[in-house]
């Protein structure tokens, strides 16, 4: 059930701001409200209602010049013994469901069942019963909490023995503490989303400290490493290119050198037309005859130095 902002709906915004309205119950959403009025001293019971597009309907109850006797019952016994109400509930649950399997206990099942629900359910509703005693008759209202502004009602059932104790002597009807708490009410409602929304925690942005600047300019290429190791592998082929069409282009000229000129790689010698030699002659054969045999020689021996020449004269 939503609620909008700002404090429920009054009596007074449509009969006058000057009127006294003391509010008995406020429902949960504003819109219904159960108000004690004093108008021109005439004491009376409205419910003013809201509906969707903002127009208040105002119902009475009751109107009277004077009120002989208020009486208000109390009943927090419920809520005190709210225990006995949900254990009597709970045994009327179980006797129900042995009366269903066995057929015994069905009705005294029942009986507790009842009973327990009904008080369980005047205890969720936590009521309070107010009367108003006039020479017409007797005004009786129960007042609930439940689906009510919770805080609001109990604070209401707190002042209004006051409040018809002060109008009793005087015969003015004084909802200013009320009006006080119900503002302080509705600005906690307003202010309880935004307490619970986490702080947001500034961060101040980490700047590097200074350094202190180089001496020597940065290198503008990037250093290449040496290879420490041979390639495991043949170098890789290199796709081949086209010859160029023209001639290659040529160095230009750089100073002499001071040695000796670089030899240039053997080139392949040109192409001329081969030779005919086949009207050079054969030359003559040569006779070996007369080359004596070498001496038969068995032993080695040590051989003298003129025989060593004379070997060498044949031989010669």
């Amino acid at each position: 059930m939503k609620r909008n902002r700002g404090l429920g709906v009054r009596a007074k915004t449509v009969l006058g701001e000057e009127i006294s309205e003391f509010v008995i119950r406020e429902s949960a959403d504003g819109n219904e409200t159960l108000s004690l009025l004093h108008v021109d001293d005439l004491i009376q019971v409205v419910t003013s209602k809201r509906d969707q597009l903002g127009n208040i309907n105002i119902e009475k109850h009751m109107m009277t010049k004077n009120i002989e006797t208020f009486s208000h019952y109390r009943y927090d016994w419920l809520d005190t013994t709210k225990f006995v109400w949900w254990a009597t509930l709970t045994l009327g649950i179980i006797c129900l469901i042995i009366g269903a399997i066995s057929g015994w206990g069905i009705n005294l099942g029942a009986i507790l069942f009842t009973f327990g629900l009904l008080f369980t359910l005047l205890q969720a509703a936590d009521p309070e019963y107010i009367v108003f005693e006039t020479t017409s008759g007797s005004h009786r209202f129960l007042v609930y909490r439940i689906m009510s502004n919770l805080e609001l009602t109990n604070m209401s059932m707190d002042l209004i023995d006051e409040a018809m104790q002060d109008y009793l002597q005087s015969g003015k009807l004084d909802a200013t503490a009320l009006d006080i708490e119900a503002q302080r009410i509705e600005s906690q409602k307003v202010m309880m989303p935004s307490s619970y929304l986490p702080t947001p925690v500034t961060t101040t942005p980490l700047t590097p400290p200074p350094t202190a600047a180089p001496t020597t300019p940065p290198p503008t290429d990037p250093p290449t490493d040496t290879p420490t190791a041979a390639p495991s592998g043949p170098p890789p082929m290199l796709p081949p290119t086209a010859a160029p069409s023209g001639p290659p282009p040529m160095l230009p000229p750089t100073a002499a050198p001071s040695g000796p000129p670089p030899m240039l790689p053997p080139t392949a010698a040109p192409s001329t037309p081969v030779s005919d030699f086949s009207e050079i002659p054969a030359p003559p054969p040569v006779d070996f005859s007369d080359i004596p045999a070498p001496p038969e020689i068995n032993e080695l021996e040590a051989v003298s130095e003129e025989d060593k020449n004379e070997l060498l004269d044949v031989l010669k």
